[in-house]
């Protein structure tokens, strides 16, 4: 091989190595771009994903705010739209299902609510610690165990299952 031909094979290999790294070099860029643009779509999906949020949530507060002044004049035998008057006796009803099973619950802990103030107390409490009103004394309830017939019935003096002491009538009274 003479040395014109090693210069010309070595111009063309030069030449293709030049468009290869030149196409590549554009692919690259354009790859680059592509990712760019798409960052900044969803970078700008998520930000309207954000406000729909955010306005989704103004709604549900809006709507919420609209029941509960339906709501109170329902309560207030103020007049209301009669297709509204459906779902306000709804909510009525379920709220005094809540202040039942809210009762039931305080019953349970032997808790009770101040008049007042709403507060917390134990039911032995004649006054609330936060206010000061004068509250109802309750008897907390006598507990026997279910899971034993002779604390039930009330057949010894000590619940073998609960190991509390029973009021059996048939204690002796020589202890």
């Amino acid at each position: 091989m003479n040395n014109k031909n090693l210069i010309d094979t070595l111009e063309a290999l030069s030449n293709s190595v030049k468009e290869t790294v030149d196409t590549v070099l554009k692919a690259t860029k354009e790859s680059a771009n592509n990712v760019v643009k798409k960052s900044e779509n969803i970078v700008e999906i998520s930000k309207l994903n954000a406000l729909v949020a955010s306005k989704n949530n103004e709604l549900s507060s809006t709507l919420e705010k609209i029941g509960e002044v339906v709501t109170l004049k329902f309560e207030s035998n103020i007049y209301i739209d009669p297709d509204l008057v459906e779902y306000a006796s709804q909510v009525a009803d379920l709220k005094n299902e809540l202040d039942e099973i809210n009762q039931q619950i305080l019953k349970l802990k032997n808790k009770k609510q101040c008049s007042q103030c709403g507060e917390y107390l134990d039911n032995t409490h004649v006054f609330c610690p936060n206010c000061g009103a004068k509250q109802e004394v309750y008897e907390a309830p006598t507990e026997t165990c279910t899971e034993d017939p002779k604390c039930e019935e009330k057949e010894s003096e000590e619940c073998p299952t609960c190991l509390e002491e029973n009021n059996a009538d048939n204690k002796s009274e020589d202890k």
